[in-house]
């Protein structure tokens, strides 16, 4: 392409040496058309390098080449309907910390960048790059293998042994983040009917013939009054300490 602008100036300025020194306007039509992605980037920039005096008025049906889109860049977008006919818009925006999504969505594109046989919101990848995703995958992954392993329960375990009724424990947040790993394991593997801390706690009293202040692995009578009124809920630690003297699971009790 570039080669073909030269012969041209050389034909029509043969006066001048000098690629810079030619003056003129070039149309370009299609300017992504059979490139790569890397040179659709590219081009613009390396035109307006080449050719500093020459205005170049380009089409294009891909948002690449707006990523190497010179400053001062006038974009012009084409509407055409069969009541109004061909019109042509002026789109005032400042496009160049711009990633391709963003410029896809905008007024110069109007897309719906949701692939179109997605069949969840919630499975679309918003990473910015392949590497991203690809990195998220892998966390993925290792946290599943990890999560239904024996070694997250029992770094669980251990975790609320240190940790104990500590809120500003330096470990507080592990210790949540595999609750809920196990808490998934469990819901996903062990599925059951959802029923409340509060409910399991009367039940239990009455099975066993228990009033409030036979729990002191929870506290006094108050703070077991609070529980079973939804005022306060159980922690980890009395959470375990229920499980292991009732031998019941831990997640009854969450």
């Amino acid at each position: 392409m570039i080669g073909d602008i030269l012969i041209r100036f050389y034909q029509q300025q043969p006066e001048e040496i000098e690629p810079q020194d030619f003056c003129g306007i070039v149309l370009i039509d299609e300017l992504d058309l059979h490139l790569h992605p890397k040179w659709q980037r590219q081009l613009p920039s390396l035109l307006s390098a080449v050719f500093p005096q020459v205005q170049f008025i380009a089409s294009t049906h891909s948002v690449i080449p707006f990523l190497g889109a010179p400053e001062n860049s006038v974009f012009l977008k084409v509407k055409r309907s069969k009541e109004q006919g061909i019109q042509v818009e002026q789109i005032n925006i400042d496009i160049i910390n711009l990633l391709p999504n963003i410029l896809l969505t905008s007024p110069l594109f109007d897309l719906d960048i949701k692939p179109q046989n997605n069949r969840s919101l919630t499975l679309v990848r918003t990473e910015e790059t392949y590497d991203e995703a690809k990195l998220n995958d892998e966390i993925r992954a290792s946290l599943k293998a990890f999560e239904e392993s024996e070694n997250c329960k029992t770094l669980l375990d251990e975790l609320v042994d240190i940790v104990g009724d500590d809120e500003s424990h330096s470990l507080i947040s592990l210790m949540d983040t595999l609750s809920l790993l196990v808490e998934s394991y469990e819901n996903e593997h062990y599925p059951m009917t959802e029923v409340s801390a509060q409910e399991v706690l009367q039940s239990i009293m009455q099975e066993h013939g228990l009033r409030e202040s036979d729990f002191p692995e929870i506290g006094d009578q108050d703070k077991i009054l609070d529980i079973l009124n939804g005022e306060q809920q159980l922690n980890r630690l009395q959470i375990r300490a229920l499980s292991e003297r009732f031998q019941v699971s831990e997640m009854v009790f969450s």
